[in-house]
């Protein structure tokens, strides 16, 4: 099986339930989230969050959709890290792993949410500048989200600056660094100053 995964022109990753501990708990932040791989790249992307009966799809930011209408997001150029807003998960935002560069942020462009893929969407949407994880991440969290991405405009990093890449023989990603350019770039800065 994993040999035909990993030598397939077209591979779907599919996680039924991201955000699973949110379902749990009764909160909105879960997906369904659909990638379709071509040669391990993503192409195709759909992100279904059944709260707000929203469907997000398309490929590479070019035919983004929201419920049948298609958007143009604003990746505006970020200049000033107060300005960024960030989404992280709860229990990476308690442990404090990201405090030192969250203390820079106002509390308001702070946003707390579990599920990767709804991370990913809010910054295909150009809604969140920045998702950060050290934790690994699957590749059925990351694919539905990461074929929405704009690559001219957006940036799908592990936590050593490298591009993340899908269908490996290890489904894992070393944590995630997902966002506009301009906004990882001040992140990245801030940590190398």
């Amino acid at each position: 099986m994993e040999k035909a995964r990993l030598n397939s022109e077209f591979v779907w990753v599919i996680d039924p339930l991201d955000g699973t501990t949110e379902f749990i708990r009764g909160l909105p932040y879960f997906t369904i989230s659909i990638g379709l791989l071509h040669q391990n790249n993503p192409v195709f992307g759909l992100i279904h969050s059944p709260v707000e009966n929203s469907f997000l799809y398309g490929s590479g930011g070019k035919n983004l959709y929201l419920n049948k209408t298609k958007i143009n997001p604003n990746y505006k150029t970020i200049q000033n890290i107060s300005d960024i807003k960030v989404c992280i998960s709860e229990s990476e935002f308690e442990d404090k792993s990201f405090h030192k560069f969250l203390s820079h942020i106002s509390s308001k462009n702070i946003s707390i949410i579990g599920s990767v893929a709804y991370k990913l969407s809010l910054i295909a949407q150009g809604k969140s500048h920045l998702m950060l994880s050290n934790r690994s991440k699957a590749d059925w969290d990351i694919a539905g989200g990461a074929a929405l991405f704009d690559n001219k405009s957006l940036s799908l990093l592990d936590k050593q600056w490298n591009k993340i890449k899908l269908n490996k023989k290890s489904f894992l990603s070393n944590g995630i660094i997902a966002g506009n350019h301009s906004a990882v770039e001040i992140y990245k800065k801030f940590f190398k100053d």
